[in-house]
């Protein structure tokens, strides 16, 4: 290490490798399924401790039994309360944490303040946490994204990247309609999308992530977002491509591989959270981004292609 560096070694009985791998596992049995009794709070790896740290709310002796037997002795059950985000009262007042179903606001141009909805909160490949909504609303790399008008100041974070602009070509094929902002200073993610004033869905797994599988032709979607707010509605087909037109500047682009349903939306829904429930309505199961309609219809990217292009979804 640096030269006058101080630093000290000691034996430990898990490896870091094995405590993350008994995390990955405990996730996926108590986050989508929980047991009767047994309300998670976090789970995490105490590298201090040496354990993995489930933390329960107001956990019984039973509870704590129950988890303890399951997991072996490398699990450590604390008592925990839930965290509780800011007050939250409307889509556009209801920031930090940043999280789905948020109305979103670009700084304007030309006196044009474009409104979408955000997505969820994700990790690039380099770790960073940021907000993801749907490419099209991104506008330009470098615009400033808002909670509500610009005008309140609510500023979430900064354009940094989109699957759609930056190719502003006659033509262009894309893999996803998705796009990111970084956050400013203090703001964090969360894996919560927005249901209502108060309200929220706890993000508990996506397609290849907490023991979930891809959702199918006639299974109920729904989607929270900034004009329609929570409308629901079925998968009526899968792996369609979509053709879009800009006007300023013109170009066109065709989006694969989308998902077509028919969940009513409307514009400013865009980049909206599409999920479905897991064992009740406060925890989800997150499936994509809203990229498109037709008829009033949602059509949106899946969440694993947002994931190639943009990073892992925060939950």
């Amino acid at each position: 290490g640096p030269r006058g560096a101080r630093f000290r070694t000691r034996q430990v009985l898990y490896s870091k490798g094995y405590l993350v791998s008994l995390q990955k596992k405990v996730e996926n049995d108590l986050l989508v399924s929980p047991p009767k009794g047994i309300q998670i709070a976090s789970i995490g790896v105490d590298v201090v401790k040496n354990r993995l740290t489930i933390g329960v709310v107001s956990p019984t002796p039973a509870a704590i039994g129950y988890l303890s037997t399951a997991y072996g002795p490398a699990v450590d059950v604390v008592s925990q309360e839930m965290a509780k985000p800011a007050s939250c009262p409307s889509r556009s007042s209801c920031v930090p944490p940043a999280k789905g179903g948020l109305e979103i606001h670009l700084a304007p141009v030309n006196n044009i303040e474009n409104i979408c909805s955000s997505a969820y909160s994700a990790r690039t490949q380099a770790g960073q946490v940021v907000l993801v909504t749907a490419g099209h609303c991104a506008g330009s790399h470098n615009r400033a994204i808002f909670n509500g008008p610009a005008s309140n100041n609510v500023r979430i974070g900064t354009i940094a990247a989109s699957t759609i602009y930056g190719n502003e070509v006659s033509s262009g094929d894309v893999p996803t309609d998705a796009a990111y902002a970084t956050l400013v200073p203090g703001m964090t993610g969360s894996n919560l999308v927005y249901l209502g004033p108060d309200s929220y869905g706890t993000v508990v797994g996506y397609p290849g992530y907490g023991g979930t599988g891809n959702p199918h032709v006639g299974d109920i979607v729904c989607k929270t977002g900034s004009t329609t707010r929570l409308t629901c509605g079925q998968i009526t087909s899968t792996d369609n491509l979509i053709t879009e037109f800009e006007k300023s500047p013109y170009f066109s682009y065709t989006v694969h591989n989308t998902t077509r349903t028919s969940i009513p939306v409307d514009g400013g829904d865009s980049g909206s959270t599409v999920f479905g429930y897991a064992q009740d309505v406060y925890h989800v199961i997150l499936y994509g981004v809203t990229a498109s309609m037709i008829n009033s219809q949602a059509f949106f990217s899946p969440v694993g292609d947002v994931d190639a292009e943009i990073g892992r979804a925060h939950v």
